[in-house]
């Protein structure tokens, strides 16, 4: 039977094609609490406990883990691996920042042009959310203060701190020789996992623990991509184990338990959609990578079109939004995503992978 290791040295898989439908499916869940107020999920979230937007995320991760860690590997040094990673997240999201300023803030919001401007809070939105460094900053002053999600600017990007915390974290395990070392790296998870609990249910409270659950989920996807790649030679890829694993979450829905043998099925399938489907389907890599446009320039184009539609309905937003951001996400993998990932891949740094071309 094929394990991951098989495949995963091709550039030809669907990797570009399931960060798609993730991006994809952030703005179709993100549509329903923006027009009809926060807390409003997608109906067919309803039927599993868990929003579409956060199945995208949790995606995103364990791709990136993955993805990463390959890259990582095939490189020399860290500079090169921080180099690359660097040109992936930070040219089209400071494209989202300064537009969303000086475009769709200048035109949405309620104060004078002149005070917006001179407003410290337009101008932290620009440092914090360009760097990263320091957390995001979600509102500028006076925009969209009318709209069911009220005054919230970009607010997928809450995520990429996170996705920056896990490169380092990466790098430092890397650094260290954990993920050429199989034993070592699969102990380091099985002390995670055990530190998990043990804060989860002995050291930190329920109302405490909340505020690191989303660090604590995000890593565990992160780490479940990482470890898929430093054990890729032993584990197979098999339409009757996705299969099995399906069956498993159905038999346990309505249980205790059941998001554990989901979230084993999301994972497991990622990495199967990613490498087994071939065919017509692997000619979506001749379009391109929208996936990050999509992430990024989504939010603020919905909250602009609630502004300008009030009332609209969240499959009418969806529609409209995803058209124009399609647009945009297009003209961005072209015009910015593109070059500065080629750029990367001439290896300034030091030697780069062919793959390092499609991370995400």
């Amino acid at each position: 039977m094929k394990t991951i290791a098989n495949y995963c040295q091709s550039r030809d898989n669907n990797f570009n094609l399931i960060r798609f439908i993730a991006a994809s499916l952030v703005i179709f869940s993100h549509a329903y609490p923006l027009s009809l107020g926060r807390g409003t999920p997608e109906p067919p979230s309803l039927l599993i406990g868990v929003t579409f937007g956060g199945i995208a995320v949790d995606i995103f991760f364990t791709v990136s883990g993955f993805l990463v860690s390959q890259s990582f590997c095939n490189r020399q040094n860290l500079l090169s691996f921080f180099y690359a990673r660097g040109l992936r997240i930070f040219p089209a999201l400071l494209v989202a920042v300064v537009s969303g300023v000086f475009i769709i803030g200048i035109l949405f919001t309620s104060l004078a042009v002149t005070d917006y401007l001179l407003n410290w809070q337009t101008y932290k939105f620009i440092l914090k959310n360009s760097t990263l460094l320091a957390g995001i900053e979600y509102t500028l002053p006076g925009v969209f203060t009318n709209n069911p999600v009220p005054e919230a600017i970009n607010g997928p990007i809450w995520t990429l701190p996170y996705e920056i915390r896990m490169y380092l974290l990466l790098a430092l395990v890397g650094f260290f020789g954990f993920l050429r070392t199989r034993l070592f790296f699969n102990l380091l998870v099985l002390g995670y996992l055990f530190l998990y609990i043990y804060t989860q249910h002995y050291l930190i409270n329920a109302a405490d623990f909340d505020g690191y659950s989303h660090a604590w989920r995000l890593s565990a996807f992160f780490g479940a991509g990482v470890f898929a790649y430093v054990n890729r030679h032993f584990i197979p890829l098999h339409r009757y184990i996705a299969i099995g694993i399906i069956i498993l979450s159905l038999i346990f829905v309505n249980t205790e338990i059941f998001l554990f043998f989901f979230y084993l099925a999301l994972v497991y399938l990622t990495f199967w959609f990613a490498f087994i489907p071939t065919g017509f389907i692997r000619k979506f890599n001749q379009l391109g990578d929208y996936s990050y446009g999509l992430y990024v320039y989504g939010f603020p184009i919905q909250q602009s079109v609630i502004s300008l539609f009030p009332g609209i309905t969240p499959p009418v937003l969806f529609m409209l939004a995803y058209m124009v951001t399609l647009l945009l996400a297009y003209s961005s993998w072209l015009r910015i995503e593109k070059p500065a990932l080629r750029f990367a891949k001439s290896g300034r740094f030091g030697k780069t992978a062919n793959s390092d071309f499609k991370l995400g």
